[in-house]
């Protein structure tokens, strides 16, 4: 494995692939290497990294489309220019997270440095800003990680060496669920949690109508996004009283051990769910599931076994399986075993070790245009040695 590990993700919050990202960092067997990482300032799972040198990356969301497009370029400029200084000399491993820092890719390329992509995503808009991403990652990548067999199907990487390594929950919430008890937590109002971002396309309009179809649960919705931005949201939307919100969470596992069901109600055409990271760690908790009958959830959601499989947009079906859930204590408890069975299937060790492997072993067909001599020997020996 190289000496030097270099991680680009953009935006540093408390969604999906920051925290996949972050669990890797986490994992890797860093003897004798040197880690960094480039993420936007503010507060998020790559913030509560010890051990590794942080870059900061100026960039942010905002509100206006325009501005949030100026500073997404902006931040490709500044990563390539500061990467493109700082390793000119030097020999490292780019290790690109998802497809939008390719300021980074771009600079790896010309440096004659191994880039590697690990793509979580399909949905990026508008189509046009996704075509170059796909057309960098393409021309720059070594190798491609995908997080399941859906998005490497339906997005790959021409002439890219790639492979599928699902993602896993983490060692802290393994710890956590091995002292938790699924049917301890029966109690006199059925619960039923979601955890999204603040977007329709997530299914927060299909929530709230199952939630005033049936009042007679709790619901809990748990967002990623600040406290102001989820007021200004639902500022002009009727708010049934059996459900409550809550801007994002540092910890989320209080909510997973008071859920007796857990829901994923991306949209199916809009939004297709890549892997469905919440559902996996509810399962790991015993807490049934009901997620998307398409995309990563559908790898690891047996309907009818572990839980279920239904289109948000099937309001009759997902109310009567709420329904009948929330009277039938026996059928989650049959899910809840199977789920956590399931679960084990993602352990973290299985991605660490994947994960090192691939860092490991050279890639196949390396930059020989754009590496310097030095470069190629160091290649060509590493190669030997594998």
């Amino acid at each position: 494995m190289p000496q030097s590990i270099v991680f680009f993700h953009l935006l540093n919050d408390f969604s999906g692939s920051p925290r996949v990202l972050s669990q890797i960092i986490q994992n890797l067997n860093r003897s004798e290497k040197d880690v960094a990482v480039y993420t936007s300032a503010g507060n998020g799972f790559l913030s509560q990294l010890t051990d590794v040198e942080m870059h900061q990356v100026p960039y942010r969301h905002s509100g206006q489309k325009l501005l949030t497009l100026l500073l997404f370029l902006w931040a490709q400029v500044w990563m390539f220019s500061h990467v493109m200084w700082h390793y000119r000399h030097r020999e490292a491993t780019f290790y690109v997270n998802t497809l939008l820092p390719f300021g980074a890719a771009l600079a790896g390329k010309l440096l004659g440095l191994r880039v590697v992509y690990h793509l979580h995503e399909t949905s990026i808009r508008p189509l046009a800003l996704k075509w170059l991403l796909k057309k960098v990652a393409e021309w720059c990548a070594d190798e491609a990680i995908y997080v399941s067999e859906y998005l490497h199907q339906t997005e790959p990487l021409q002439d890219v060496r790639s492979q599928v390594i699902y993602n896993a929950f983490s060692p802290e919430m393994a710890d956590k669920a091995k002292l938790f008890h699924y049917r301890d937590t029966r109690k006199d109002q059925f619960e039923v949690l979601m955890l999204c971002s603040l977007k329709d396309y997530k299914g927060i309009p299909e929530y709230l109508q199952l939630a005033r179809s049936l009042p007679e649960v709790r619901f809990t919705l748990v967002l990623n996004a600040s406290e102001a931005d989820a007021s200004t949201y639902f500022s002009d939307k009727a708010m049934p009283e059996n459900l409550h919100w809550l801007p994002g969470q540092k910890d989320v596992v209080p909510f997973y051990k008071q859920a007796d069901l857990v829901l994923n109600l991306s949209h199916t055409d809009a939004w297709v769910e890549t892997f469905g990271l919440t559902l996996l760690e509810a399962m790991l908790f015993g807490v049934p599931v009901i997620g998307p009958p398409v995309g990563g959830p559908a790898e690891f959601i047996e309907d009818g076994y572990n839980g279920r499989s239904i289109d948000s947009k099937n309001h009759l079906e997902l109310k009567l399986a709420v329904q009948r859930l929330s009277k039938r204590p026996f059928l989650c408890q049959f899910y809840s075993e199977n789920a956590i069975e399931t679960a084990m299937r993602f352990h973290p060790k299985t991605q660490a070790k994947a994960v090192e492997a691939l860092l490991s072993t050279p890639p196949s067909i390396p930059h020989f245009g754009t590496l310097s001599k030095n470069q190629t020997a160091s290649w060509l020996a590493n190669a030997t040695k594998a």
